[in-house]
């Protein structure tokens, strides 16, 4: 949703699957599920007409690893934040081709002996994501309902 002009915030949710090849590192997990959640704030440069350049990071974000066990789950929580680039072609009226890569970093409130907390307290991954964007209307939040212009 954009706020005023190119400024927008944005909420961001999504689910990853992995299958654990190493149990020796991460005890008896077989696969572990990621839950993600976040704010974020950025801004869309328009250097050309129908291009262009977003810039974003989270200012709130949260997951949960979902780790399937012999008997069952295991969860585990922390926070989140991302922060990441985009580009966009808008074809037609309000129907854009997007791409968009996001470096994402997770801090874990997992407890784990002294000798192992750097290991599970922080873990680093990135997204790459193409497709298709739609933008429903014209105007941003603030110019629609009349307090900027």
């Amino acid at each position: 949703m954009f706020l005023y002009k190119n400024l927008f915030i944005r909420y961001s949710g999504g689910r990853s699957s992995f299958d654990i090849t190493n149990t020796e590192l991460v005890g008896n997990y077989t696969k572990s599920r990621l839950g993600e959640r976040f704010f974020s704030l950025g801004y869309e440069f328009v250097p050309l007409n129908k291009v262009k350049i977003g810039v974003n990071a989270s200012i709130y974000g949260t997951f949960t690893l979902e780790n399937t066990i012999e008997n069952g789950e295991q969860r585990d929580t922390g926070n989140l934040r991302s922060y990441g680039l985009s580009l966009q072609y808008e074809v037609i009226r309000n129907l854009s081709i997007y791409t968009a890569f996001d470096f994402r970093q997770l801090k874990t409130n997992i407890e784990a002996p002294e000798s192992l907390t750097s290991f599970f307290r922080k873990g680093d991954y990135n997204t790459f994501n193409i497709g298709i964007r739609y933008a429903v209307g014209d105007k941003d939040v603030l110019s629609a309902v009349g307090i900027l212009k």
